[in-house]
């Protein structure tokens, strides 16, 4: 380890920050990425990242790392603008990888049961 490396665990330490809040730095690859209380900075190379956390699960991300999810909702076009006329009931428009993989498989269970009323529907109207 060099001496850079020690000092940002020592002044980790010293600062009483957990090790949950520690994490691998993007730019220099040290564990010493802090992600307290919006500080978001490398104790080594003074790397800075935004780190949110994702409206879904709550879990801390970096930003770069959140998805687009507004690419399942269902949209209209209209005078060159784009609307979302269903979200299926998500307000936020990204996720953290697994949320999205959750969301995406949610949003097609709902579609494939809309579709399963609309043809019941149609099929009970055939008959009468």
């Amino acid at each position: 380890m060099t001496a850079y490396v020690n000092n940002a665990i020592q002044r980790i330490a010293d600062e009483g920050i957990g090790e949950n809040l520690v994490w691998s730095c993007p730019n220099c690859l040290s564990d010493t990425f802090v992600v307290l209380d919006g500080i978001d900075t490398c104790y080594v190379c003074t790397y800075t990242e935004t780190v949110t956390d994702c409206p879904h699960c709550d879990e801390l991300f970096f930003e770069d790392k959140l998805e687009s999810i507004d690419q399942y909702f269902d949209v209209d076009y209209c005078e060159g603008r784009s609307y979302f006329y269903n979200s299926y009931g998500y307000e936020k428009t990204s996720a953290c990888p697994e949320c999205a993989q959750r969301i995406a498989q949610d949003i097609q269970r709902q579609r494939e049961y809309e579709a399963m009323q609309d043809e019941e529907y149609y099929h009970r109207l055939s008959e009468a």
